[in-house]
């Protein structure tokens, strides 16, 4: 069962306050750790370093996880205590050390020692939370070269429930320091896993969420529209409406070839996929919701079954619940992407009619960015047969554009020396490319 669930920003799985969202100053609302820190915040879990920050990127001690697990479970009486020369009575972390020994999450780094103001390690915190909360689950072994005896079953349970992925070719980075939004998003992503929130995927382009409920704080009848913007990577975070007629498009949607969300590969398998490409452009509010079309802000790369399957259903029912009532719609497009994964896992959608609250339209549910038969690597978009090593990757050629004709042609073409200069564009890409942005070979040169 996989878990994930990362950078649900302000008001999604939990209702955020609105002094909890704006106090840190130091969290992005496009990290993929902001809603674990506002969720560690407002349950008590953790608290900032301050009145307005968190430091996130602090690397985080292992009196710091261990007093984050302690809360988590209720801050519960202890009925012994460890005697640890370095874990003083009195400290923040006393009780929490003593809990942690008492049941068995940690034995300390030697027989009197517990290293309270050394680093964590990724190892070590998936350890404790395996301890903690892992009911000794024995999980497929994931490869990872890098993993210490101790944290071995640690390490499957957490990767196989999405907990926390390896960093990249073959390695968890067992060693590496945990930060402090690392610590946070791995138990938030637990807690998730605990409370059923995603499940795996078994079979179903999407999973409900919240019992079907979005998390909207306020309801309007005033169109609007929202898109966040790009994080560090490159990557799209929410897109954010208040859908009416008004804002619905009245003309042809154009070209959106000129886009490449992270993540991107033109890459196809015929016969396998619908439509034989893997990847669509996926748009998070749909064009036919707002006719917003060639936005990067609004476009992320998504599986031809995320698209299909999983996402169009529900633009479609609300795009005619709209145009039948004339009412307006709440909705809230969110992907959600592990870690520094340049490809979404999937995306939270949410929407409810604003006239009837809720009466005609109301879903809160997690759209897989899957496709059967496939195995993508989340990191890069990679793909491959599942089964198969080997992706199938496009061959990229130089042609020649005509963007007015939407023709290309190979450089030598003749018809390449009639065309105007305004409007040839060379480029260096692939036949399917090109084919996927619209465009068509000439009939002279037959590129």
């Amino acid at each position: 069962m996989k878990k994930l669930l990362a950078i649900f920003l302000a008001l999604m799985l939990f209702p955020i306050s609105a002094n909890a969202a704006t106090m840190l100053q130091d969290v992005d609302s496009g990290s993929y750790y902001a809603n674990a820190v506002i969720w560690s915040i407002e349950s008590g879990v953790a608290t900032g370093t301050s009145d307005t920050t968190f430091s996130p990127d602090v690397q985080c001690t292992r009196a710091q996880v261990v007093t984050f697990l302690y809360r988590y479970s209720g801050s519960p009486a202890v009925t012994a205590s460890k005697s640890f020369a370095d874990v003083a009575p009195g400290s923040y972390y006393y009780d929490a050390v003593s809990w942690a020994v008492e049941k068995n999450i940690t034995v300390g780094t030697s027989a009197n020692m517990f290293s309270p103001d050394a680093t964590c390690t990724r190892a070590q915190i998936v350890t404790f939370l395996y301890r903690g909360f892992g009911n000794n689950e024995n999980s497929a072994d994931n490869g990872y070269s890098d993993v210490p005896e101790y944290a071995r079953n640690a390490v499957n349970w957490a990767a196989s429930h999405g907990i926390k992925s390896g960093i990249d070719n073959g390695l968890f980075g067992s060693n590496n320091p945990c930060t402090r939004a690392q610590a946070i998003t791995f138990l938030y992503r637990y807690n998730n896993l605990a409370e059923g929130k995603i499940p795996a995927y078994s079979g179903s382009p999407y999973t409900v969420v919240n019992n079907n409920v979005p998390s909207f704080t306020n309801l309007t009848t005033t169109s609007f529209e929202s898109y966040g913007d790009l994080d560090s990577l490159g990557r799209c975070t929410a897109a954010y409406a208040c859908i009416g007629r008004d804002l619905m498009p009245t003309e042809e949607r154009g070209s959106i070839g000129m886009i490449k969300p992270t993540g991107w590969h033109t890459v196809r398998y015929d016969g396998i996929v619908d439509g034989n490409y893997l990847y669509n452009r996926c748009h998070l509010v749909g064009y036919q919701l707002t006719g917003e079309n060639a936005n990067e802000k609004n476009l992320i790369t998504g599986t031809r079954y995320l698209n299909v399957e999983g996402m169009l259903p529900f633009e479609n029912m609300v795009a005619d619940y709209i145009k039948e009532t004339g009412n307006h719609v709440m909705y809230r497009v969110t992907p959600e992407f592990e870690g520094n994964n340049l490809l979404a896992s999937g995306v939270l959608m949410e929407a409810k009619s604003v006239e009837d609250n809720g009466a005609g339209i109301q879903f809160c549910v997690y759209c897989y960015n899957v496709q059967p038969g496939i195995t993508i690597n989340y990191a890069t978009g990679d793909s491959s047969l599942t089964g198969q090593t080997t992706p199938t990757e496009p061959v990229t050629s130089s042609y020649v554009l005509n963007t007015r004709t939407k023709k290309f042609h190979l450089p030598s073409c003749s018809s390449v020396e009639k065309m105007s200069p305004n409007n040839r564009k060379d480029v260096t890409t692939s036949h399917d490319e090109l084919i996927s942005e619209g465009y068509s070979p000439c009939q002279i040169c037959k590129p």
